[in-house]
């Protein structure tokens, strides 16, 4: 059987969890080691830090931005390589945000600003080291409403940033509106057999979406 790459060696202890929870064979992926894309069946996109706003033409307009250029390059460049091998992709927070900027889309750099200036009501961000949650509404004509079979869900959350233009040939999956602002919880490629990206981190929580979402990307590497 293949594996699964997840996208960064650092921050991936959750994830690894998560996918040794459900049997499913993994490898960790590094800038400083070569890639065996014969054993890779899927990647992962895992969440971590901002990505650089020159990757959507855009300038630091926030002093609260963590950054990493060296990931960024290294991912945007695996990325490229998956799509084009057409694997199975799934990007988690970070990595929804950069499969949205792949696609030439752009990113929201600071939603606390927003808060802070009345703009937006709801805390996507982590509070004393624990994640927010709250409800999404899914479209049902979208692969993730077909995945978990429901319309609405609750979701934890966990990011600053956001989806602001989606990219070319993306399609808006899951969204919340947050007085009356259009955050994107959820994207997917109109064409690509699988190819997803969720806001929310699945791999911290233990409920039957998670599964499903998962147990679909174990069965793909079969």
């Amino acid at each position: 059987m293949r594996k699964v790459a997840l996208s960064w060696y650092k921050g991936n202890i959750n994830y690894i969890n998560k996918l040794k929870e459900f049997d499913i064979p993994y490898i960790v992926l590094s800038p400083e080691e070569d890639i065996n894309w014969e054993i890779i069946g899927g990647i992962i996109f895992i969440g971590g830090e901002d990505i650089h706003p020159s990757f959507y033409n855009e300038k630091i307009q926030e002093d609260n931005l963590e950054i990493n250029i060296e990931r960024d390059k290294f991912e945007f460049e695996l990325l490229d390589i998956a799509f084009n091998k057409k694997l199975p992709i799934l990007g988690i927070c970070r990595g929804c945000q950069l499969i949205n900027v792949y696609f030439k889309g752009n990113l929201y750099q600071d939603l606390i600003r927003y808060k802070r200036e009345n703009i937006i009501k709801e805390i996507h961000w982590r509070v004393d080291e624990k994640d927010s949650y709250h409800e999404i509404d899914l479209n049902k004509d979208s692969f993730l409403y077909k995945i978990l079979g429901k319309e609405k869900t609750i979701v934890n959350s966990s990011h600053h940033q956001a989806i602001k233009r989606l990219g070319d040939n993306l399609k808006i999956s899951a969204k919340f509106l947050d007085n009356g602002l259009e955050i994107i919880e959820g994207i997917e490629h109109k064409n690509y057999p699988f190819l997803l990206g969720v806001q929310w981190h699945p791999e911290r929580l233990n409920n039957e979406d998670t599964e499903k979402l998962f147990k679909l990307f174990h069965y793909l590497l079969l």
